[in-house]
């Protein structure tokens, strides 16, 4: 059985989540960790970019 849950007007966002990965990151790193390091800040250079082109708030989480 759902549970309705009450949502006040006007309080709901419409919200995008993006995930992405860097195929072959755990091997690179194993090659060379501080070039893979620095590749996965790229990454997250040109999301962050995408973010402020569109005006939009952009958070990176990583996973471990």
């Amino acid at each position: 059985m759902r549970k309705s849950v009450r949502v006040a007007v006007g309080s709901r966002k419409l919200v995008a989540i993006m995930f992405t990965d860097v195929v072959g990151f755990t091997s690179a790193t194993r090659r060379n960790e501080s070039l893979a390091l620095e590749l996965l800040r790229e990454q997250e250079t040109i999301v962050a970019k995408v973010g402020i082109r569109t005006g939009k708030n952009v958070r990176v989480t990583r996973r471990s």
